[in-house]
């Protein structure tokens, strides 16, 4: 689920998205697609849009008051990638290989990337780049305007969200190799791995001097 303002919204394999009060639970409204839901709705505040990807092979954003529907748009596969707004814009990925931009208030397109595998990372952005990996274990970073900047090869596939800590200029993105790799934002050079016993599926957070993340290996850690 997200949650803003009043409400809390969540996708679902009952194949809508729904719209309740954060406070009591109760009902606001939801939003039928043609197959099941599998991320995170993401909101377009100053567009007050509430934006999604679904199974059905489109991208829908929706009035997050009512519901209703603003605009849609079509992908060549299913969309499992939770959207990133930003500039303006929002990118996701889909199961047809590539990252797409699109203008967040109508949904006009703006360019796509092939990254030739499924993308079920979440896209982190930077004042400048783009960051996400895919199914064949690449992470990339794309410039604004679509062109890429920078590429990491893992061994194994990358669902995790990269997470920018933008300060000191380094990306943490967790692989199915069961590595959480420290890349230099800017250029993609690999800093430094840290091997878990099981893939890491699990996107990273900071807090403070840590990187936190969970792996499948039954751990959750933090590392300096």
């Amino acid at each position: 689920p997200t949650a803003f303002r009043d409400l809390a919204f969540v996708g679902s394999y009952d194949t809508n998205v729904w719209a309740i009060e954060r406070e009591t639970g109760e009902f606001r409204w939801k939003y039928p697609t043609n197959a099941g839901i599998a991320v995170t709705p993401v909101v377009d505040e100053g567009n007050r849009l509430v934006m999604f990807g679904s199974e059905d092979y489109t991208f829908t954003a929706l009035e997050y008051n009512t519901g209703r529907i603003s605009w849609t748009y079509s992908t060549g596969d299913r969309s499992r990638s939770t959207a990133r707004v930003a500039h303006d814009h929002v990118f996701f990925g889909s199961d047809d290989g590539r990252v797409y931009a699109l203008v967040s208030g109508n949904g006009r397109y703006l360019w796509e990337y092939d990254m030739g595998a499924p993308v079920r990372s979440r896209p982190f952005v930077t004042r400048d780049l783009i960051i996400v990996g895919s199914e064949n274990g690449e992470v990339i970073g794309l410039e604004l305007s679509g062109q890429r900047k920078w590429s990491l090869r893992t061994r194994r596939g990358v669902n995790a969200a990269p997470f920018v800590d933008e300060v000191e200029g380094i990306c943490y993105v967790g692989s199915f190799d069961g590595y959480m790799y420290a890349v230099d934002a800017s250029t993609g050079y690999s800093m430094w791995r840290f091997r878990t016993g099981g893939p890491i599926i699990s996107s990273a957070a900071l807090v403070r001097d840590l990187v936190v993340f969970g792996s499948a290996d039954g751990n959750f850690y933090g590392i300096n």
